[in-house]
């Protein structure tokens, strides 16, 4: 019984750290980053879509995945 309480307590506070994790995109997550960050994991996401590193695709690719993030998560001001 001692076993289960403390896998259920364990498993509990294991999931309420992870829900105050800043994720990408969060709100949160643009405020506290720093921009080569934002940039560096946005430049990943474009990646995956195809789009080579330098070229002015994966510029405009950068600033469309950051503007649906922020759209999607609006400032709460």
């Amino acid at each position: 019984m001692s076993c289960i309480k403390t896998t259920l307590i364990f498993g509990l506070l294991s999931f309420l750290i992870c829900s105050c994790e800043w994720r990408q995109g969060s709100e949160k997550w643009f405020s506290a980053t720093p921009q080569s960050e934002i940039t560096s994991y946005y430049t990943g996401v474009c990646q995956e879509f195809g789009f080579q590193v330098g070229t002015s695709a994966m510029a405009e690719c950068i600033r469309t995945q950051i503007n649906q993030q922020k759209e999607e998560h609006p400032s709460k001001r």
